[in-house]
Protein backbone atom coordinates (compact mmCIF):
# COMPACT_ATOMS: atom_id res chain seq x y z
CA UNK A 1 0.00 0.00 0.00
CA UNK A 2 1.31 3.46 -1.07
CA UNK A 3 0.45 6.96 1.17
CA UNK A 4 0.02 9.93 -0.54
CA UNK A 5 0.28 12.13 2.27
CA UNK A 6 -1.00 16.13 0.95
CA UNK A 7 0.04 18.95 3.41
CA UNK A 8 1.40 22.89 3.80
CA UNK A 9 4.85 22.82 2.76
CA UNK A 10 6.57 22.92 5.72
CA UNK A 11 5.23 19.69 7.12
CA UNK A 12 5.64 18.32 3.48
CA UNK A 13 9.61 19.16 3.73
CA UNK A 14 10.04 17.43 7.44
CA UNK A 15 7.96 14.62 6.23
CA UNK A 16 10.35 13.76 3.52
CA UNK A 17 13.12 14.01 5.58
CA UNK A 18 11.95 11.66 8.49
CA UNK A 19 10.85 8.95 5.31
CA UNK A 20 14.71 9.55 3.86
CA UNK A 21 16.08 8.85 7.24
CA UNK A 22 13.65 6.15 8.15
CA UNK A 23 13.88 4.61 4.65
CA UNK A 24 10.49 4.53 3.96
CA UNK A 25 9.37 4.06 0.89
CA UNK A 26 5.47 3.62 0.88
CA UNK A 27 5.08 7.34 1.63
CA UNK A 28 4.51 10.28 -1.37
CA UNK A 29 4.36 13.84 0.10
CA UNK A 30 3.00 17.17 -2.13
CA UNK A 31 1.60 20.29 -1.38
CA UNK A 32 -1.61 20.31 -0.54
CA UNK A 33 -2.08 23.86 -1.41
CA UNK A 34 -2.23 22.13 -5.53
CA UNK A 35 -3.48 18.55 -5.32
CA UNK A 36 -4.03 18.58 -8.70
CA UNK A 37 -0.82 16.30 -9.50
CA UNK A 38 -1.94 14.06 -7.10
CA UNK A 39 -1.63 10.12 -8.07
CA UNK A 40 -4.38 8.36 -8.52
CA UNK A 41 -5.91 7.00 -5.10
CA UNK A 42 -9.13 4.99 -4.24
CA UNK A 43 -9.44 6.00 -0.85
CA UNK A 44 -9.48 10.01 0.60
CA UNK A 45 -8.92 10.13 3.99
CA UNK A 46 -8.70 13.64 5.77
CA UNK A 47 -9.06 13.73 9.80
CA UNK A 48 -9.49 17.16 11.33
CA UNK A 49 -7.58 19.36 8.79
CA UNK A 50 -10.52 20.51 6.11
CA UNK A 51 -11.36 23.40 8.39
CA UNK A 52 -8.21 24.96 7.52
CA UNK A 53 -8.50 24.67 4.00
CA UNK A 54 -9.02 27.11 1.59
CA UNK A 55 -11.36 25.21 -0.73
CA UNK A 56 -14.45 23.08 0.72
CA UNK A 57 -14.26 19.32 0.23
CA UNK A 58 -16.28 18.77 -2.95
CA UNK A 59 -14.24 21.52 -4.86
CA UNK A 60 -10.37 20.32 -3.24
CA UNK A 61 -11.50 16.71 -5.01
CA UNK A 62 -12.74 18.24 -7.75
CA UNK A 63 -8.68 19.24 -8.39
CA UNK A 64 -7.45 15.91 -8.43
CA UNK A 65 -7.22 14.18 -12.30
CA UNK A 66 -9.38 11.23 -10.84
CA UNK A 67 -11.80 10.91 -8.31
CA UNK A 68 -11.21 8.52 -5.35
CA UNK A 69 -13.77 5.79 -5.21
CA UNK A 70 -13.82 6.17 -1.32
CA UNK A 71 -13.97 9.59 0.84
CA UNK A 72 -13.61 9.68 4.29
CA UNK A 73 -14.13 12.54 6.25
CA UNK A 74 -13.90 12.72 10.24
CA UNK A 75 -13.65 15.68 12.79
CA UNK A 76 -15.28 18.25 10.30
CA UNK A 77 -17.52 20.84 12.29
CA UNK A 78 -20.65 20.96 10.54
CA UNK A 79 -23.75 23.10 11.21
CA UNK A 80 -26.94 21.90 10.85
CA UNK A 81 -27.87 24.58 8.24
CA UNK A 82 -25.03 27.26 7.54
CA UNK A 83 -21.88 27.56 6.26
CA UNK A 84 -19.22 30.70 7.19
CA UNK A 85 -16.06 31.03 8.37
CA UNK A 86 -14.80 32.39 11.63
CA UNK A 87 -11.41 32.24 13.86
CA UNK A 88 -10.05 29.73 16.06
CA UNK A 89 -8.04 31.00 19.00
CA UNK A 90 -5.16 28.53 19.59
CA UNK A 91 -3.56 30.70 22.09
CA UNK A 92 -0.83 31.58 20.54
CA UNK A 93 -2.98 33.14 17.17
CA UNK A 94 -5.86 32.96 15.35
CA UNK A 95 -6.31 31.16 12.77
CA UNK A 96 -9.45 30.93 9.95
CA UNK A 97 -11.42 28.55 10.89
CA UNK A 98 -14.41 27.00 8.20
CA UNK A 99 -17.47 25.40 9.42
CA UNK A 100 -19.54 22.81 7.04
CA UNK A 101 -23.17 23.47 6.01
CA UNK A 102 -24.61 19.55 6.20
CA UNK A 103 -26.83 20.42 3.17
CA UNK A 104 -24.42 21.99 1.46
CA UNK A 105 -21.43 19.29 1.60
CA UNK A 106 -23.75 16.37 0.68
CA UNK A 107 -25.02 18.36 -2.16
CA UNK A 108 -21.32 19.44 -3.55
CA UNK A 109 -20.56 15.41 -2.78
CA UNK A 110 -23.74 14.45 -4.40
CA UNK A 111 -23.23 16.52 -7.45
CA UNK A 112 -19.10 14.42 -8.18
CA UNK A 113 -21.46 11.59 -8.23
CA UNK A 114 -20.82 10.72 -4.43
CA UNK A 115 -23.54 8.66 -1.93
CA UNK A 116 -23.63 9.13 1.66
CA UNK A 117 -22.90 5.77 3.16
CA UNK A 118 -22.72 6.89 6.56
CA UNK A 119 -21.91 9.41 9.07
CA UNK A 120 -21.07 9.95 12.56
CA UNK A 121 -20.85 12.74 15.29
CA UNK A 122 -18.59 13.40 18.71
CA UNK A 123 -19.89 16.07 20.89
CA UNK A 124 -17.02 18.87 20.48
CA UNK A 125 -18.56 22.04 21.09
CA UNK A 126 -17.91 25.28 18.88
CA UNK A 127 -19.21 28.31 20.39
CA UNK A 128 -18.88 31.69 18.63
CA UNK A 129 -19.27 34.78 20.64
CA UNK A 130 -22.32 36.68 20.12
CA UNK A 131 -23.72 34.69 17.52
CA UNK A 132 -25.22 31.46 19.32
CA UNK A 133 -27.58 30.29 16.23
CA UNK A 134 -23.79 29.65 15.04
CA UNK A 135 -22.86 27.24 17.98
CA UNK A 136 -22.18 23.47 17.04
CA UNK A 137 -22.75 21.07 19.47
CA UNK A 138 -20.84 18.08 17.83
CA UNK A 139 -17.89 17.59 15.30
CA UNK A 140 -19.04 14.88 12.05
CA UNK A 141 -17.69 12.28 9.98
CA UNK A 142 -18.68 10.78 6.85
CA UNK A 143 -18.21 8.36 4.56
CA UNK A 144 -19.17 8.31 0.76
CA UNK A 145 -18.45 6.13 -1.76
CA UNK A 146 -18.37 7.24 -5.46
CA UNK A 147 -21.66 5.60 -7.43
CA UNK A 148 -19.74 4.16 -10.20
CA UNK A 149 -17.19 2.58 -7.88
CA UNK A 150 -17.82 -1.08 -7.98
CA UNK A 151 -15.51 -1.63 -4.98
Amino acid sequence: MRWTIAELPEAVALGKKLAEERQETRLDFLDSTDISSAPPAKIFLTAGTLQYMDLELPKLLAQLPELPSHVLSHTLPVHQDRSYITLQNLMVCEVPYRIYSRLELENGMRQLGYTLRASWTHKREVEIPFHRDLRIDGYCGHYFVLEESKE
